[in-house]
């Protein structure tokens, strides 16, 4: 068994007991209910996508299914906007890559619209659906295992999807006497973490090889009659986390891009990503926790860009920024305005051959009165 999983693993079966010790307060329908529910509610994350993925539906209207579904409505799906799924649109990440990339649903289903090939033929499907039991802790929940796949392509990544197993963790709540569940996340499914699916898929008993010397997480174990058999806890696992961006860049302009890195001594390559597609790398072999980065004169303003820091050596660590556009150091509109002005000086210094005697021109300002702001251009 990886280490790195031990904790993890016995904390979800400490709170997977303590959850079933307090769950009497559910009959065995309420049960029946919510397992049927929430397997349902799986083929309509199916469809949900498949919906995405329809070419002969209307941009407004896709995206408007895309906001219902993690909106308050008789539509929605998930939980908030903050769900976090294991992405999978990008085909590099599966079941045995040895990274994962997290993001929050609405741009998960916008990576779908963007990045996934549109088919009039379904080209995603779930099957195997397996519920886990019900539990009742601090709300009631269960989690649900189905195999997802992909038949499509990636635009903008040519590589092929293969069968992933997935884990989604669903949130139930009764209203009004008929129950609703709403997902909180979704997985890849591993069978260190989730154990309740592996004697239905037929997984080996997976018994930790481990010894833990800490006095919380030893009295986790032998709560979980694990005995002597422990080894000693891993030190915390080396991490590369993006200190936040603005969303909204200007060419020419210098930006400091940092990170924090803790156990991670390797140095780190910075790579530029347009509309999901690598670049090119912006700083390579970095070694500290920051880099200044200053945006070229000549670069693409419509598209939307990301970074991505990668670890060298066997760590092979990565972190994304979050989606980022680039603008104008002086917006189009401030130098068009510019321009006209200068020429409207000109011409009236023409037509009017510099003459400030006469009647004043109708319109002109000859009092000293503030002249009324022109409309505030967009950007100005």
């Amino acid at each position: 068994m990886n280490k790195k999983y031990l904790f993890l693993f016995l904390c979800t079966i400490f709170f997977i007991s303590q959850a079933l010790a307090q769950d009497q307060e559910l009959t065995e329908e309420d049960k029946k209910a919510i397992k049927f529910r929430s397997e349902t509610f799986i083929k309509e994350f199916e469809s949900l996508l498949i919906l995405i993925s329809d070419p002969s539906l209307e941009p407004y209207k896709r995206k408007e299914i895309m906001v219902n579904s993690f909106s308050q409505n008789a539509n929605q799906l998930f939980l908030n906007g903050d769900v976090i799924i294991e992405d999978d649109i990008d085909p590099d990440y599966t079941n045995n890559s040895k990274k994962q990339k997290n993001v929050k649903i609405e741009r998960y289903l916008n990576d779908l619209d963007l990045f996934y090939e549109k088919s009039i033929e379904p080209t995603i499907s779930f099957s195997n659906i397996i519920t886990s039991e019900v539990s009742k802790g601090d709300y009631v929940f269960l989690a649900v295992y189905f195999e997802s796949e992909f038949r499509g392509k990636n635009i903008a990544i040519n590589h092929p999807y293969t069968k992933n197993t997935r884990v989604a963790t669903i949130k139930a709540e009764k209203k009004n006497g008929l129950w609703y569940p709403l997902i909180v996340s979704i997985v890849f499914y591993n069978p260190t973490l989730h154990p309740m699916f592996n004697e239905a898929l037929n997984v080996p008993e997976i018994i930790p090889e481990i010894i833990v010397k800490d006095s919380v997480v030893m009295a986790v174990a032998e709560s979980s009659d694990m005995g002597e058999d422990v080894a000693e806890v891993p030190t915390v696992a080396p991490t590369l986390i993006f200190n936040p961006l603005p969303s909204s860049l200007k060419k020419g302009k210098r930006y400091p891009i940092t990170w924090t890195k803790t156990n991670l001594e390797e140095d780190i390559d910075l790579e530029l990503y347009k509309n999901g597609t690598r670049e090119g790398i912006i700083g390579n072999d970095l070694s500290g926790n920051s880099y200044d980065w200053t945006i070229p004169e000549h670069i693409d303003l419509k598209a939307t860009y990301q970074l991505k820091l990668t670890s060298k050596g066997e760590a092979n660590k990565s972190a994304w920024s979050d989606d980022f556009k680039i603008s104008r150091k002086i917006p189009l509109g401030l130098k068009v305005l510019g321009g006209g002005l200068v020429a409207g000086g000109i011409i009236f210094l023409i037509t009017n051959g510099g003459d400030s005697g006469g009647d004043p021109t109708p319109g002109t300002n000859t009092g000293g009165e503030k002249l009324i702001e022109p409309t505030a251009l967009p950007g100005g």
